[in-house]
Parts: C-alpha cells; structure tokens; sequence
C-alpha cells in the first residue's frame, strides 16, 4: 500500500462516510486542507542548510553573521557567490579548527587564494623569532583592492592562535595580466613583502 504524499492527502478522506457529505465537516474539511497547503508550501524555506546552493546573497549574509564569518574570518575577502556559499557549508569545520594553521590556509582556499603559511621554525632565515610565521599567497589569478591588505591582516588575526604573529605577507601577482603583446611574450611577476601593522591579540 502506496502512502499518499502531502499534497494529495485530503482532511475528507478521514471522516467516516456517515458526516462526510455533511456540509458543515465538509467545509472544515476544505478550510483544514488549505491551512496544510500552505504549511507545506512553506516547508522547504525552513530547510536552510540543505538548500545552501539555491540560497540569495542576502540569505547567505545572514548566515554567515550566524556564524560569525561576516567580520573578519573571510566573508569580506570573498568575491564570488560561489566562495561565500563555500565558506559557510565549511563554517562549522573552521570554528572547530580556529586558533590551527590548517584554519588559515583553508580559508584562503575556499576564497580562491592559495595562501601558505611558513612558521619560524620551517625557514632558515635567522631573521625569524620564535612563534612568528610568514604568509605566501598567490594572487596571479586576482586583482587586489586598496582594502585587500588590511582584510587579510585582520583575516589571519581572527583566526590565528594568539601565541603566533604574523610577521611579513608575501604576494606574487602577475602584473600584465590581460595586457596583448605583438611579437613577443611577456609574462611579469613580482613579489611584494608586505608588514603587518602590529596588532593586540585581545
């Protein structure tokens, strides 16, 4: 025996054949019917976080406040519906990683950026102190913005541990992206050093 689906099940059908015709239940009946169209028609909004990749900009803003993404932890450095859908699908996982290396580079990764991080006991530069940590990241696929610096900088402070510092941000970008050349290829790249403002852990 087949269970008919919500859409077709009808109040009606339940009540015994004596008061079915009756007009009285039978208009119950109808007015019960169309309160339960309308819940049903309403359902799937409640289903949130199965229907992420259906979900508007505006929707998904307001579940990356949920998550306290829409500060500083990557929401303001994703450019694309695609990168913020990804960093909320990935926002509980991040929570149970921050204060880690892995949260750093990760984020970086679900916004498109390949950003590795190098901490002080990985390099030979005697310049390194104990607990500082540098940070590559590839930007030859990006353009960056006059704000992109500071996001990132704030990026890394929310979620780094508060025993490391961040102590310089190298980028390699390529800077004649979309530029045509006749006769010869060209293809730049430079690398940029970028220091952190000092900032509090608080």
């Amino acid at each position: 025996m087949s269970i008919p689906k919500l859409q077709e099940f009808k109040f009606r059908d339940l009540l015994p054949s004596s008061v079915r015709d009756a007009e009285k239940f039978a208009a119950a009946a109808h007015c019960l019917d169309e309160l339960l169209s309308e819940t049903d028609a309403q359902l799937k909004n409640a289903i949130i976080y199965a229907r992420i990749d259906e979900l508007d900009e505006p929707l998904l803003s307001n579940l990356a406040w949920q998550f306290n993404l829409d500060g500083f932890e990557g929401y303001a450095l994703a450019q694309t519906l695609e990168e913020k859908r990804a960093l909320v699908k990935n926002a509980i996982q991040l929570k149970w990683h921050k204060g880690t290396r892995w949260s750093v580079e990760r984020v970086f990764e679900l916004i498109s950026l390949q950003g590795v991080v190098t901490e002080w006991w990985e390099s030979d530069d005697p310049t390194f102190s104990p607990y500082q940590f540098d940070l590559d990241i590839n930007m030859e696929a990006r353009q960056a913005n006059e704000t992109f610096y500071s996001d990132v900088i704030r990026l890394v402070y929310a979620l780094k541990n508060v025993r490391s510092h961040l102590r310089q941000i190298k980028t390699i970008m390529n800077l004649m992206a979309g530029v045509p050349f006749i006769g010869c290829g060209v293809y730049a790249i430079t690398w940029a050093a970028v220091y952190p403002k000092v900032m509090s852990d608080e």
